[in-house]
């Protein structure tokens, strides 16, 4: 069994190309880019859902209030506070900007055919696990260089966790494996109470995607 990937690439690199032209377009529209961390947080959010949505529509809204302020830290007079933005995106531009970081997706796919001395044909499933295989652009990519449709029966999201759970149990010496699971289902907390649940570093910031989700306790295994 071989593995390889590309540890520095993911869903937040995807929208970090977002967000980077959403801000072009506000220094375009206002004269001046967001500086604030309020303003840069809510313009975060919005653009990851405009992600998200983009998985599912041909394209997305993005709408946020920002408080704009010039470098010498007045208010701009152009736009007085609030403003605010608005933009379409497309899942076409969305693509474009983003496709030197797709095409890097097939990079550790080869190295790893290469080295189990595989041809693609020799493959006879391709499982897609992760959040960012949702991504059409991604599915496609993949497909079309094996030349088959992947399968995407498995939840991208419940994979990742699961795996990171038997993982830890491992680690943790939870052996056998049955007393991790066992814990692990103990633990499940229903979906419909939140927007997602993912392993994160401990670096990472979390925030709800909708003011009305209701909050979860975590705790941190180290």
């Amino acid at each position: 069994m071989l593995f390889i990937g590309n540890n520095k690439l993911g869903g937040q690199d995807f929208s970090q190309r977002l967000f980077q032209y959403t801000s072009e377009r506000v220094r375009q529209q206002f004269g001046v880019t967001p500086t604030l961390k309020e303003d840069i947080h809510r313009l975060r959010q919005a653009v990851e859902a405009a992600k998200l949505n983009l998985t599912l529509h041909p394209s997305a809204s993005i709408t946020v209030l920002l408080h704009l302020h010039t470098h010498d830290g007045s208010e701009s007079p152009e736009s007085p506070a609030p403003v605010r933005f608005q933009a379409m995106v497309t899942r076409e531009l969305f693509e474009e900007l983003n496709e030197d970081l797709f095409q890097k997706i097939l990079v550790p796919v080869k190295t790893v055919l290469a080295e189990g001395h595989l041809e693609k044909e020799d493959v006879d499933e391709i499982v897609l696990v992760g959040g960012s295989t949702r991504i059409p652009r991604i599915r496609k990519l993949i497909s079309e260089y094996f030349g088959k449709e992947p399968n995407t029966s498995v939840d991208p999201d419940l994979a990742v966790v699961t795996g990171v759970a038997i993982q830890a149990g491992i680690m943790g010496g939870s052996w056998p494996l049955q007393k991790a699971a066992k814990l692990f289902e103990t633990l499940r907390i229903p979906t419909t109470y939140c927007k997602s649940l993912e392993p994160q570093t401990w670096r990472s910031i979390q925030s709800s995607s909708a003011e009305w989700t209701t909050s979860l306790t975590t705790q941190v295994f180290w």
